[in-house]
């Protein structure tokens, strides 16, 4: 007789009779055998990346899943979550498991989408819904802007780790670095701008900010906001959905300097991103001794 194996049934299944699929075991089949398994955490503070040393010297089959933090629910690579943007993924080399967070992952927005919500002064011509400026021009006087984000999904005394401001410059005039003083408007729910807000209570949090030279037309400036958005989150009548709001003032003697950013009804010209957790997901891990062959 020349048909030797080993095979092992399920639970009641003669394992002499039993198909492939009551089995648990055939030595007729090829089986994965596992090398490491392992757990742990995708941080921001970590580089937003895991690396995991495998050392094979070739490329590892592997299976990842993935939980959020503080659900008990785990998925198969890759995931992402109603409300985030961007993923976490796994991939391997013939060194290292890497399980990585896309860049936006983990993070949360609010957008102003409406020509109410953004607002500038400008000291030689007045007041515009819809857009604000910021810099000193010698036609235009000095600037003033204001941005209300909606529906703000933070709760009332929540810890805000990082909170920005993204704006899209739509002009600019002249090239000189732009210094100004940013605050938060002190108020639980800040109504829109259908008049000026700069009337309107400050933050005691404050922060000198600047608009670069070499950002231009069509380029992003971002800039962050954390303790003011913490201040108002702090409020005792600071609900989560409430809409926040933002001062944006320019210091003298910038002459010769000015950009302004207008709305749009999407709210991607200017928005509020801000995240509340350094830990974005948890994984398990297993590689296996296989080889992932390609070409």
């Amino acid at each position: 007789m020349t048909d030797y194996g080993i095979k092992v049934s399920q639970p009641g299944y003669d394992v002499k009779t039993a198909t492939p699929s009551q089995l648990v075991f055939s030595s007729k089949y090829q089986t994965l055998k596992i090398h490491s398994q392992g757990s742990g955490t995708v941080t921001h503070s970590g580089g937003r990346i895991a690396t995991i040393n495998h050392n094979l010297g070739y490329i590892p089959q592997f299976l990842v899943h993935l939980s959020l933090p503080s659900q008990a629910t785990y998925y198969i690579a890759p995931i992402n979550s109603p409300g985030l943007k961007g993923e976490v993924f796994a991939y391997a080399d013939a060194s290292n498991l890497y399980v990585e967070a896309t860049d936006d992952f983990g993070w949360y927005y609010s957008y102003t989408a409406g020509e109410q919500n953004n607002y500038g002064r400008e000291d030689g011509s007045g007041y515009y819904n819809g857009r604000f400026w910021l810099g000193e021009y010698s036609t235009y006087g000095e600037q003033k802007g204001a941005l209300r984000f909606n529906s703000v999904a933070i709760s009332r005394g929540a810890t805000v780790l990082e909170a920005n401001i993204v704006c899209t410059i739509n002009g600019r005039l002249g090239s000189t670095t732009i210094p100004l003083d940013v605050w938060g408007i002190d108020e639980d729910n800040t109504s829109d701008f259908g008049s000026s807000p700069f009337g309107r209570s400050k933050t005691t949090a404050t922060k000198s900010e600047s608009v670069s030279g070499s950002i231009g037309a069509g380029e992003i400036w971002e800039f962050g906001i954390t303790t003011m958005a913490q201040e108002i989150v702090n409020r005792g009548s600071w609900n989560s959905g409430n809409h926040m709001g933002f001062i944006m003032e320019s210091k003298n003697n910038t002459p010769n300097s000015l950009i302004d950013s207008d709305y749009d009804d999407l709210g991607s010209s200017n928005y509020l991103k801000y995240r509340l957790n350094n830990n974005l997901a948890d994984y398990k891990y297993t590689i296996f001794l296989g080889e992932i062959k390609y070409g």
